[in-house]
């Protein structure tokens, strides 16, 4: 893979398996994380996992 040290990406969809795949991925490459999707618990489970250093949530209310 390339390097994303220190870049920003934002991951829509990544309460699901492939957003969440994608999103462990680029922060294993050193990119800042911001999740987004529809179950909260998912996504907070998920940003625990990689560490709230670079990772970061983020919840829609409709």
């Amino acid at each position: 893979m390339f390097d994303l040290k220190d870049r920003k990406i934002l991951v829509t969809g990544a309460s699901g398996a492939i957003g969440a795949s994608i999103a462990q991925a680029c922060h294993k490459q050193g990119a800042h994380v911001t999740i987004s999707g529809r179950r909260e618990d998912a996504l907070q489970e998920l940003a625990s996992t990689m560490g709230k250093d670079r990772a970061y949530c983020f919840m829609r209310f409709v």
